[in-house]
């Protein structure tokens, strides 16, 4: 990933100029519904065609019910991204905490699957017994006395 540094007024603003397979890096999505998250992610290709360009990138964030979500993306020339270099050690440490969150949901699915097994063996158990069906007869129903 090649950078170039600006400096502005009251900040040094750091620019991504070149892209390429492999690069890591930081995108600030922002949503009205959820706020801005920081995604980061891995270019896995670049497309150029002489008058446009794309990347192709994977992206990882954290889930709430599946401990990571990870997913593909493709930019073009006319999306507003707001990505930021990031060191390989920054990533790393990012997909650790995913790792951990993931191992967490896993963990949970276990005990969901026990717990089915368990309760799928006492159905099957009530198969295996010897049940009797109650005899409905054929007269009238006991009339109470005031």
């Amino acid at each position: 990933m090649q950078t170039k540094n600006l400096i502005q007024a009251s900040a040094t603003i750091t620019r991504v100029a070149e892209l390429k397979v492999g690069d890591v890096y930081k995108r600030l999505e922002e949503s009205s519904y959820s706020g801005a998250k920081l995604k980061f992610g891995v270019v896995t290709g670049t497309l150029h065609n002489g008058d446009d360009a794309a990347i192709t990138a994977l992206e990882y964030e954290e889930a709430y019910s599946d401990g990571m979500n990870v997913e593909l993306k493709v930019f073009g020339t006319s999306d507003d991204l707001k990505i930021f270099p990031s060191t390989r050690e920054e990533f790393e440490t990012h997909v650790a905490g995913l790792i951990g969150s993931t191992q967490r949901a896993v963990r949970d699915a276990e005990k969901k699957l026990e717990k089915a097994k368990q309760t799928r063996d006492v159905a099957e158990s009530l198969l295996g017994m010897s049940v009797q069906v109650p005899t409905i007869a054929d007269t009238a129903a006991p009339v109470l006395a005031e």
